[in-house]
């Protein structure tokens, strides 16, 4: 019996069996994300002193343990997000969520840069690396995805994105918003 094709079926899926170990084989362009990521990271930790620095300089408190600790962790889970959609035991949309949660990542880069008159830690490479991938999944997205599937990927990616998380839980939980 053939295999029945889903609509986003194209150079991304095309002949991968779901839960298979040749997934990540047929589609290495997927690690390109974790590479990316990794990148930004790099330079959010050295650019300026990293951005533990740049943030305490700036007002807020952002110790190099908190930044190391929320850095790893999000390494980890999202390379293994990536892990799992090329190995197709989750699905291509998981893609674009990943895209959209960098882009909200980068919006934050660039806007504290425009607000502080100050360059970031991060924002280059975020200008440089985030937003062309970013760039380049939406338009696959667009091409490949249906609504349904963009609206899923927004909303996972807007719920993932940390920062709205942090200043609620600052708040519930009374923790400082700046450095005394």
């Amino acid at each position: 019996m053939p295999r029945i094709e889903h609509p986003a079926d194209d150079w991304l899926t095309r002949g991968v069996v779901h839960g298979s170990r040749e997934g990540a084989a047929k589609r290495p362009w997927l690690w390109v994300f974790p590479l990316v990521y990794g990148l930004h990271l790099v330079d959010e930790g050295l650019f300026a002193g990293g951005l533990p620095r740049w943030s305490t300089e700036h007002g807020f408190h952002f110790t190099l343990q908190n930044w190391l600790s929320v850095t790893a962790i999000s390494f980890v889970l999202f390379t293994g997000a990536v892990w799992l959609v090329a190995r197709r035991t989750w699905p291509s949309w998981v893609v674009l969520a990943l895209a959209i949660h960098m882009t909200l990542h980068a919006l934050v880069h660039v806007g504290a840069s425009a607000w502080w008159l100050s360059l970031s830690p991060g924002t280059l490479s975020a200008l440089i690396l985030v937003v062309p991938l970013v760039l380049w999944t939406a338009w696959w997205a667009w091409r490949v995805l249906s609504r349904r599937e963009r609206v899923r990927a927004a909303i996972v990616g807007v719920l993932t994105f940390q920062a709205p998380w942090d200043l609620l839980l600052r708040f519930i939980f009374g923790l400082p918003f700046a450095a005394a």
